[in-house]
């Protein structure tokens, strides 16, 4: 479980580490919004897919992949994406990287955390693509539409 014992990192911070750390990205941030776009290619077998992280210090971070659009299994094109937010907008879905009440708070660096579970995210999916089998582990979804608490956790899941 992560504690938020130190005080939050403010979005110049997040910022300049993402920079560092990704440093392909583009990052704007502004005094109540970052947003951090960029091409991530998971692994050498990967596709590159251009992603965007938007953050609010009052919010939970929220990932997005833009390109090439999240898609279902053709094999089974009634399953939802597992482990998306808004798993029942077709089109619409958002990868859930972390579990928002025990992974993640605001001291701690979008470039060390939320942008390396987006990239496993991403080969968790690719599997299921290919496979149909989840590996990421994680929480199960309820189907709401627009749920802002549920999600899966990367940190012990593997």
């Amino acid at each position: 479980m992560v504690r938020n014992c130190a005080r939050p990192l403010n979005l110049a911070v997040q910022a300049n580490a993402i920079r560092s750390g990704w440093p392909g990205f583009n990052v704007v941030a502004t005094p109540s919004k970052l947003v951090a776009r960029g091409e991530m290619k998971p692994s050498s077998l990967s596709r590159t897919y251009a992603v965007r992280v938007e953050y609010a210090l009052a919010e939970a971070p929220k990932t997005f992949v833009e390109t090439p659009k999240l898609s279902r299994r053709a094999a089974s094109p009634g399953e939802e994406i597992p482990h998306t937010y808004d798993g029942l907008l077709v089109g619409s879905e958002r990868p859930c990287t972390f579990y928002p009440p025990t992974d993640w708070n605001s001291s701690l660096k979008l470039a060390n955390t939320v942008l390396p579970w987006l990239a496993s995210w991403l080969v968790d999916y690719e599997l299921w693509h290919a496979s149909g089998q989840w590996s990421g582990g994680g929480v199960s979804h309820s189907r709401r539409v627009n749920d802002r608490y549920v999600g899966a956790s990367r940190r012990g899941a593997r």
